[in-house]
């Protein structure tokens, strides 16, 4: 009514009776407690208290155009905040790197906020619901009630070793030659690397005699202070630390990278993710 400021034409437009309209505004007008229209005998005007009407109500149906574009667009997982985890192994493979980055790419208003976590602090923490997703190393020795994981690629495990080692001259060492050595790891024997290395020990006689390190990124630096071995991703040759070389590890399997999350969990924000990073993902997620 406002834009053709005439009964008829308005009536027309939205398809509605003349009478019927005017029964409509003076509705409105009953309800704010003003004449929103100045009429005369030839024509229809909006009062001063119409306009400033009109311009609230023009603000007020633009912001509920908006939130409906908003609530689209969370729908589709394209809005929000998303808590990743990972495992401080995973941090050097370009694969997982570049599937994350895609994310990102597809879906850059989405806030990410990533933290790094043991194994073992992931599945308690997705269990609680404080994380959405981890990224991980598989095999576990136990999985939550409720928690899946799906592995989305597989990395040769190699041995970093001194330089000045008896071993380091050979281009592959046995896992069964490595009985008098000290394992460096940040897990525990429940999980990952730590879990294949324990069970390829066993396979050949023997239980591993195991250091721990605060995280990751200390376990090459271990190694190159002369304190042990470490069994570590192939990713992880990016780490250059003086007198570290890798070696080939024969006897133990090549290490699976996994997504995890809560079972169950319809968000279309973590199905998104989980679809970019593992396409095998399916609508359950």
């Amino acid at each position: 009514m406002a834009k053709h400021l005439s009964f008829r034409r308005a009536a027309a437009s939205l398809g509605i009776a003349q009478p019927a309209l005017t029964q409509h505004i003076q509705s409105l007008e009953r309800i704010v407690g003003v004449r929103v229209f100045e009429r005369t005998s030839r024509s229809v005007v909006l009062s001063q208290a119409g306009e400033l009407f009109l311009l609230e109500a023009e603000l007020t149906l633009a912001q509920a155009e908006r939130a409906q574009n908003v609530v689209e667009r969370a729908g589709r997982g394209e809005l929000g905040r998303i808590c990743v985890a990972y495992a401080g192994s995973t941090l050097y493979s370009g694969q997982l790197s570049t599937m994350v980055y895609q994310f990102h790419r597809r879906f850059p208003q989405v806030n990410v906020e990533v933290v790094e976590l043991s194994i073992g602090d992931q599945l308690v923490q997705l269990k609680r619901g404080l994380i959405d997703v981890g990224i991980l190393r598989t095999p576990l020795a136990r999985t939550p009630d409720g928690i899946v994981t799906i592995e989305v690629l597989d990395e040769p495990v190699v041995l970093a070793i001194r330089r000045d080692h008896e071993l380091a001259r050979l281009d592959a060492i046995d896992i069964a030659a490595l009985s008098g050595e000290r394992f460096i790891s940040s897990q525990t024997p429940e999980f990952g690397i730590l879990k294949q290395v324990t069970e390829a020990a066993a396979r050949s006689g023997y239980v591993p005699r195991i250091l721990r390190a605060t995280h990751f990124g200390a376990i090459v630096s271990l190694v190159s202070a002369g304190l042990g071995v470490a069994a570590v991703p192939d990713s992880a040759r990016t780490l250059r630390l003086p007198g570290v070389v890798y070696r080939e590890l024969r006897g133990v399997s090549p290490s699976p990278v996994a997504i995890a999350y809560r079972a169950g969990n319809r968000s279309p924000l973590i199905t998104a993710l989980l679809q970019t990073i593992a396409p095998a993902v399916d609508s359950k997620a």
